[in-house]
């Protein structure tokens, strides 16, 4: 049996990958292995590639900014007890960073949960509108920043055609990592 496999990234058309493969027929699947293992190898230097500068996009250039957010999230931030403790964090947080987008992404969440859940005030609907727009401007290259801020705007503004294009984007970014190979 021979096959022959190429890959060829289908957005620039590079040749990452061909191989030529003479065996005889009785054991295919030993081939199909050889074949696969083969394949990743060629896709992993591009597929590592893309995780970094995922990554890159993602995080704040501040680390301490980043260890703020990671112990709010740690929050229960769907009540308001939870709320109350997450609050100072993403407000230190944004205090060292104010344009990260995550950060204002759950400060959106925060406050959207303070009006649902906490008397329906308006300066909590307010205010969660207000980082989501700022989570949306900040955070064109951040998924999660880009979801939270879609529902909010849903939810709490009722403008459901610019909670549909956050979603859209956040989806987009959220998509396998490399371009299409073929």
């Amino acid at each position: 049996m021979r096959i022959t496999g190429q890959l060829i990234e289908a957005e620039t058309g590079v040749h990452l990958w061909a191989e030529r493969y003479d065996r005889p027929l009785d054991d295919i699947f030993a081939l199909q292995d050889e074949i696969a293992l083969a394949v990743v190898g060629a896709m992993e230097p591009s597929l590592r590639t893309a995780e970094i500068e995922r990554v890159r996009r993602k995080r704040p250039e501040n680390l301490d900014a980043y260890d703020q957010l990671l112990r709010a999230i740690a929050c229960d931030m769907a009540m308001p007890q939870g709320v109350a403790q997450a609050l100072p964090f993403l407000e230190r947080t944004l205090a060292i960073e104010p344009n990260y987008a995550r950060a204002h992404g759950h400060l959106a969440m925060c406050h959207h949960s303070l009006y649902l859940r906490g008397g329906l005030r308006e300066e909590n609907r307010l205010a969660a509108i207000h980082h989501a727009h700022a989570a949306i401007a900040y955070g064109q290259d951040d998924s999660t920043a880009l979801s939270l801020a879609g529902f909010v705007i849903g939810m709490d503004e009722h403008d459901r055609i610019a909670a549909n294009e956050a979603f859209e984007v956040a989806l987009a970014l959220s998509l396998p990592l490399p371009s299409p190979i073929s």
